[in-house]
């Protein structure tokens, strides 16, 4: 097996500018529509439907870069692929601003997506740089970038969107699309695609190619991650919205409780992280689906201010820890040459799954006038995640397997 060098340092600099990263591509690409949505809805006149299939094809972008960027980061530098597609992600963020119909809201969300093409890349670099043994901590670092995203947007955009009520939805695009551009502009500049790049080992290393991907091996993976996509994109597309528009609450409190997610979601990904380490990536599994499906089932039921707070603090504890633990159970079986690639094709499904929530949720939502049952089918899909895991191997497998088989 490869031996990483992690006590050089430059493997912690990628790991902590890796968190810049996701706070691009997922953090602002994808969950700055949760608070923008409502001001952006009422402005350009959506149904719930609608903004349903607004953030849908924001997710089919990510889909869809991310099966490509997965392929490409095994042939080209990672390191030209996530920073080419963040930058492409900030030009979109700063155009879903520009926005004047529903259909322009949908192309410039769906190019958005390129994000995918920088977090799928960014997850692999974490199997190039981190032995086993701590490659769910690492994996559980880069994931907070989310978290700081949360933290950052639930302070932020709802004082710029109420400075102007006619277009602060506008600005709050502008402003997370030109931090992104800013953190892909860091990422070429500091990331390095092999330890070999930073001096830190001679970077001899026998390269397995995607052929030797055993697809068996895959699908219990990917089936975790479609459970995943499915059942947490509905609650955080309409997180706001239900929290507006059913419970009644202030803006301002609902962004406050979007940034509990983000605050105290910075150590979901290393407390899972540590504990897949430790236990195995099964038991990681298990206890997160467990959780994240009694989150959604307490929003859905328990409706008053302390139940909405204790599912916002259930999900928090939990919220990017499947990302994580995904990063390191794919370089776990696969190897850190393949992982980028066995990544896409994890995220494929995964996005497959992303894809369909939000547009089932809001058609649920359109036709029974409550968010209610979306969250209680996030719900059962969450916990129908727990079982799943039992399909994952809790032990690792030699590189070499793979970087010699035919």
């Amino acid at each position: 097996m490869h031996k990483h060098n992690e006590n050089g340092g430059y493997a912690w600099i990628v790991a902590f500018v890796g968190v810049s990263v996701i706070m691009g591509a997922i953090g602002f690409a994808r969950f700055g529509y949760t608070l923008i949505l409502p001001r952006m809805s009422a402005a350009l006149g959506m149904s719930e439907t609608g903004a349903g299939g607004v953030a849908t094809a924001n997710l089919t972008g990510y889909l869809l870069f991310s099966l490509l960027a997965g392929v490409l980061a095994t042939r080209y530098s990672p390191r030209a692929i996530i920073a080419i597609s963040l930058l492409l992600t900030g030009v979109a963020l700063f155009c879903s601003g520009l926005a004047k119909t529903i259909p322009s809201a949908g192309v410039w969300r769906f190019l958005a997506g390129t994000g995918g093409g920088a977090n799928v890349p960014m997850m692999g670099l974490i199997s190039v740089w981190f032995s086993s043994k701590r490659r769910g901590l690492a994996s559980g670092i880069i994931v907070s970038g989310s978290s700081f995203a949360l933290l950052l947007t639930g302070l932020i955009l709802p004082p710029i969107m109420a400075a102007n009520d006619a277009s602060g939805w506008r600005h709050a695009w502008y402003v997370i699309g030109i931090a992104t551009i800013f953190i892909s502009i860091a990422a070429g500049l500091v990331l390095r695609d092999k330890p070999a790049e930073s001096g830190c080992s001679d970077g001899k290393k026998k390269r397995a190619g995607i052929k030797t991907i055993q697809f068996a091996r895959v699908w219990p993976l990917a089936g975790l991650y479609v459970l995943f996509g499915f059942s947490y994109v509905i609650f955080t597309t309409f997180f706001a919205g239900y929290l507006i528009s059913e419970a009644g609450l202030p803006e301002r409190t609902v962004g406050g409780l979007w940034s509990l997610i983000g605050g105290v979601s910075i150590a979901s990904g290393f407390i899972w992280g540590v504990v897949s380490d430790k236990f195995g990536r099964r038991i990681a599994f298990m206890g997160i689906f467990l959780l994240q499906s009694l989150a959604y089932l307490i929003f859905a039921l328990w409706q008053s201010m302390p139940g909405y707070a204790t599912a916002t603090l259930l999900f928090a504890l939990t919220a990017w820890s499947i990302p994580a633990v995904m990063g390191a159970a794919v370089g776990d079986t696969f190897g850190s040459d393949a992982a980028p690639a066995v990544l896409g094709i994890v995220t494929l499904i995964f996005g497959i799954g992303q894809a369909l929530g939000p547009l089932v949720a809001g058609a649920i939502a359109d036709s029974t006038g409550t968010f209610s049952y979306a969250f209680l089918l996030a719900a059962a899909a969450a916990f129908a995640g727990v079982p799943v895991s039992f399909l994952v191997k809790n032990h690792s497998v030699s590189q070499t397997d793979f970087a010699d088989a035919d």
